[in-house]
């Protein structure tokens, strides 16, 4: 019997933490990627993981690849690295860093004092991918991936995420309104999760949070199978 495909796309909430606070690491065995290919035996999981780039990004690394295999279900976990709060928009930034490289000044250093400054960040900010360029990501794959089944899983934090980039955390709606608009029922909303299902940053997944996204997604793609 030909096992159905499941190709996994996702950010470091797909990933092992352990150079955490010990109340925050995430073992291989523990993340849900890993539980649903222990437990869905019959299926043939196959994934992309990257952690601290942008969805785009992420598909760059992804889609060419898979394209011609042609997954039955793609599960997708990105988006908080889109909505993260910086001071300029992200088409200026390889000019403002390229200019600055001629004094000899570092990126890192750039980021720090001023693109991410939280200081600054409080007072006026913008996503660190523009709304309008996320959807069309979204779309992008839909499109590509015309026949199969796609649960987008629902941008998730709390507020603790402002304490690293100010203003972030108002953004979610906006942008997760936009994946339902798009893939509508296979939009994988987590209304059920809340503090206690996040690391100390906010925005990460803990053992109790992988373990309830894996529940979940077991349960929807055996609904759907």
């Amino acid at each position: 019997m030909q096992h159905k495909k499941i190709l996994i796309i996702g950010d470091s909430n797909t990933l092992p933490h352990y150079n955490m606070k010990k109340e925050d690491v995430i073992r291989v065995e523990d993340v849900y990627v890993n539980l649903l290919s222990r437990e869905l035996n019959n299926f043939q999981i196959e994934k992309t993981s990257i952690g601290g780039i942008t969805t785009e990004q992420l598909f760059y690394f992804s889609i060419p690849y898979y394209a011609s295999w042609v997954p039955d279900y793609i599960i997708v976990h990105s988006g908080i690295n889109d909505i993260k709060s910086q001071i300029i928009k992200s088409k200026y930034t390889s000019i403002f860093y390229k200019f600055f490289s001629f004094f000899k000044i570092k990126k890192s250093f750039l980021k720090k004092k001023f693109v991410y400054n939280k200081s600054f960040l409080k007072h006026t900010s913008t996503p660190k991918v523009p709304l309008n360029n996320f959807r069309q990501q979204a779309i992008k794959l839909k499109n590509i991936f015309n026949t199969s089944k796609i649960f987008w899983i629902e941008i998730h934090s709390d507020k603790r995420i402002n304490n690293e980039r100010p203003n972030t955390f108002e953004r979610l709606v906006e942008y997760n309104q936009a994946l339902q608009d798009i893939f509508g029922s296979d939009f994988v909303e987590l209304n059920e999760f809340d503090v206690s299902n996040f690391t100390s940053d906010g925005y990460h997944l803990n053992k109790k949070g992988q373990y309830k996204l894996f529940h979940k997604l077991k349960k929807m793609i055996l609904s759907s199978d």
